[in-house]
Parts: C-alpha cells; structure tokens; sequence
C-alpha cells in the first residue's frame, strides 16, 4: 500500500455511505416497522402485497434511517415519502406486465392503506 492509494474527497465520502447502506441490509427493524404500519386489504395479490412492502421498506432505510420504531414517523410522512412511491413503482411494473402477458392485463395493485400507531 502506497500514499496515492489512499482515498479522499468524494471517493471518501461515496466509500463511507456504501458500508453504511451494505450494514443495514440484514437489519429487519425497518421492515418489522413497514408491517406495523401497512394496512393490507382483503383479498390483494401477495406478490403485489410483498412488492410494496419490499419497496417501501428501502425508502424507508434510506430516506428515515434514524427511525427505530413505527411511532418514530408519522403516518402522513411514510405513505408520502414511501407508501405512495412504493405504490406507483408496483404499478408501472404491473402495467409493463401487461404489456408483455396477458396474465397481468387489467388487474390493478391495491391501495394499502396506513394504520396510525
């Protein structure tokens, strides 16, 4: 190992958020709190329901990551900032499902709701 080997600046900085990010892969909190917080309706896809889930979850790790329980974040901040965009990237990908099989054409994703806590 030589001095110009030694990284700085950006490469830092970038170096720094990818080890915090691989840590909380294998955290569950953050999950266990996306399931407090879900309302699933009757009779919806479990794959559409795991989808949303699986996204929002991801939000939440990145945009919250100081939250260690559902009571940390208001219902109004996690359908904003992950339900709703959970919801519409579910959506898009089951219009494209659509498109490509007629297994996927017409069903919709339903719309979970969020429980107050």
């Amino acid at each position: 190992m030589n001095e110009d080997l030694k990284i700085s600046g950006w490469a830092l900085n970038s170096e720094y958020f990818c080890s915090i990010l691989h840590g909380m892969r294998n955290d569950m909190s953050y999950r266990a709190i996306v399931d407090e917080l879900i309302e699933v309706p009757d009779k919806s896809d479990t794959r559409d329901t795991e989808a949303v889930k699986r996204i929002a979850t991801a939000y939440l790790k990145l945009l919250f990551p100081n939250v260690r329980s559902a009571k940390e974040i208001t219902a109004d901040e996690f359908n904003r900032f992950c339900l709703k965009r959970a919801f519409r990237m579910r959506d898009m990908i089951k219009t494209q499902l659509g498109i490509l099989d007629a297994e996927y054409k017409g069903k919709d994703v339903p719309v979970f709701g969020v429980r107050e806590v």
